[in-house]
């Protein structure tokens, strides 16, 4: 992109909001830097809508990439896959447009962060769906590109969006209140489903979405469990079971020994943290039902304690708390971990934290499909003296999102080993067929080999050449 689309840009905006880019932005995960014009600090929808029709009309190539708040930490954080982009920061788009409690949803814009709608909703009957990531991220931005809350995969939190398309209009998909009316919160409405559409594209610019809130259950608590390595697959095949039978509510998350040594756990275990919410009385008569489950398993599993036991050995631990108030919506123990895990600050750690890269398979909920997961981790160990540590996130009875992650220290030599065990990560996983459903700015998905979206490709192409034919946005990490 020539840099006179920059200074178009000044010309028609306010030139404070305008930034030329030197040098490109760091990042966390130290991924090669795509060269990038400039950035726009977006400020109203006005001006998205000002800026996309000035790219349609301009006589040379635009390439327009939008990130929310910039925090998509350990996958590229504000990176594209592009090169000569134009960013357009919209976290100054963070209006909370209206919460309603009584129907349960709020409208939202991309700028707004889980931790300030968390809060609003504390001393409410609602809850959000939230992360275990810093309660400075973007919830739309997260659900957009189908980031994983502690209830379930945010993709079902969306319920309608707000959309700036490539000729400079806006509109809205899905469901959307209307004046007077209390309707069904149902997002696929009759016809096509456009609300999904819109996730993981470049398709259009979001300023703002529909997202459900939650019932506030009436207890909740969260059971321990620990066991040893060598019994991971059987730990995880009863987990399944479990799942299966209805007693766990919400994401079972499984730290390894890799990850709870970072947090101070005890060495050599897996640590699992299983949700049990509702009525009272179902949460007292599945705590039994899971106890007796436990007792059944024998010498398999170490130990398990409640979160809300006087006896409680994790309730100064960083990370139970932190899981157990996720569960509820709340957000206040988030970046006390953070700073523990990479030493800064939300704002700070692209530039000085400590290095941090994420690979995010889906693999079937079975105790194989785990052993093969650290088969891998232990080839690339060997490969590269890079140890993965993961967690394992339960989204059905039926499907694992496993959250690999390096960490790492920003020198020449350890960034060069941990990107070189990103790519055996890549290539053993898929050659297992347990493909990312979410992707760095290094391995797009036109380097894919899920067969499925090879099969789709021809299909997003030809609605990406119809919503958008001068290529206005930026190739992203999901094009095509």
């Amino acid at each position: 992109m020539s840099e006179s689309f920059i200074s178009l840009l000044e010309e028609h905006l306010d030139h404070r909001n305008v930034v030329a880019y030197a040098n490109t932005p760091n990042d966390v995960g130290e991924y090669t830097s795509p060269s990038v014009s400039g950035r726009v600090d977006v400020s109203s929808i006005e001006q998205v809508i000002r800026i996309v029709k000035l790219a349609d009309q301009y006589d040379g190539e635009t390439a327009l990439y939008p990130y929310s708040t910039g925090y998509n930490w350990g996958l590229g954080s504000t990176k594209s896959p592009s090169d000569n982009t134009v960013q357009l920061k919209l976290n100054g788009l963070n209006k909370i447009r209206e919460i309603n409690i009584a129907e349960g949803y709020a409208v939202i814009e991309p700028g707004v962060t889980q931790g300030t709608l968390s809060r609003k909703l504390l001393n409410t009957n609602r809850f959000i769906n939230v992360t275990a990531s810093s309660a400075e991220t973007s919830f739309l931005g997260n659900a957009l590109d189908r980031g994983v809350g502690l209830r379930h995969q945010r993709t079902e939190d969306l319920l309608g969006l707000e959309i700036v398309l490539a000729n400079g209009t806006l509109h809205r998909v899905g469901w959307w209140p209307e004046q007077g009316k209390q309707s069904a919160l149902y997002s696929h409405g009759i016809g096509p489903s456009l609300v999904q559409f819109f996730t993981q594209s470049n398709l259009g610019i979001i300023t703002g979405g529909v997202v459900r809130l939650l019932n506030r259950p009436e207890k909740s608590r969260v059971a321990y469990i620990s066991f040893s390595p060598e019994n991971l697959e059987y730990a995880i095949n009863t987990f399944q079971h479990w799942s299966a039978q209805g007693l766990i509510h919400g994401v079972l998350k499984i730290y390894d020994e890799t990850s709870t040594l970072t947090y101070g756990a005890n060495k050599g275990e897996f640590l699992v943290h299983l949700p049990i919410s509702g009525a009272a009385s179902v949460v007292s008569a599945l705590s039994i039902a899971l106890e007796t489950e436990f007792v059944k398993a024998g010498e398999k599993f170490i130990s398990l304690v409640w979160s809300d036991s006087s006896t409680n050995p994790y309730q100064d631990d960083i990370v139970a708390n932190l899981v157990a108030a996720a569960y509820q919506g709340d957000t206040k123990y988030h970046d006390i971990l953070l700073e523990k895990t990479l030493g800064t600050t939300p704002t700070e750690i692209d530039t000085e934290g400590k290095g941090w890269i994420f690979f995010l398979p889906l693999l079937p909920f079975s105790g194989q499909a785990i052993k093969q997961a650290y088969l891998h981790f232990d080839d690339i160990f060997e490969s590269t003296g890079v140890r993965c540590g993961a967690t394992i996130n339960t989204l059905s009875d039926q499907i694992i999102d496993l959250v690999v992650s390096i960490r790492f220290e920003r020198e020449e030599e350890e960034i060069k080993k941990a990107h070189q065990a990103l790519k055996l990560l890549h290539e053993k996983f898929s050659a297992s067929g347990f493909y990312p459903y979410r992707l760095d700015v290094e391995h797009p998905l036109t380097n894919s080999r899920n067969a499925r979206t090879l099969r789709e490709g021809e299909i997003i192409r030809s609605l990406q050449k119809t919503l958008d034919p001068k290529g206005i946005f930026a190739s992203g990490r999901y094009s095509y």
